[in-house]
């Protein structure tokens, strides 16, 4: 037996059905109580068939080729980052086929489209776990949930938010 073969075999496989149930779930109301995957599968199914569908408006027979070699999630990274920046099909189609793994791909989109610093891009993140930690304990000492919320309030008052 040909393991190679049979293990592409079956990667093609999945990729085709990947896509077949981004189809379904992007057209239709799907009852996601009765199906496998959640809610947040379903979301990012979504948003990789309308990144496909917005490629396929523009480049038909490169999106059906992108399609057939990459997966989903790759589509739907590339999907949130042009809903922020609003990318042309082209730089779509160019980020899919980067070589980066999709987090890279994902950090150089925001490298190259978004205009604030690095450092502020960065903070925000900072920003948003401090937060956390204001609004819900999650079982932390006194102390730490008063730095939190000091530490909200400076970037706050530093306009990041």
């Amino acid at each position: 037996m040909n393991y190679q073969r049979l293990a592409e075999r079956s990667w093609t496989t999945a990729r085709v059905r990947q896509w077949v149930t981004a189809a379904i779930v992007s057209r239709r109301d799907v009852d996601l109580s009765r199906v496998d995957f959640g809610k947040d599968t379903a979301t990012k199914l979504r948003g990789a068939w309308q990144m496909y569908v917005f490629i396929r408006t523009y480049r038909p027979v490169q999106a059906r080729r992108l399609r057939a070699a990459y997966g989903y999630s790759r589509f739907y990274e590339v999907y949130k980052k042009w809903m922020l920046y609003e990318m042309s099909p082209d730089e779509c189609i160019e980020y899919i086929e980067c070589d980066l793994s999709n987090t890279a791909m994902a950090m150089q989109i925001e490298d190259i489209h978004d205009s604030r610093e690095e450092w502020e891009r960065k903070s925000f993140g900072i920003y948003k776990t401090v937060a956390k930690f204001t609004d819900v304990a999650y079982g932390a000492p006194e102390w730490f949930c008063d730095w939190a919320k000091e530490t909200r309030e400076l970037f706050e008052r530093n306009g990041i938010q």
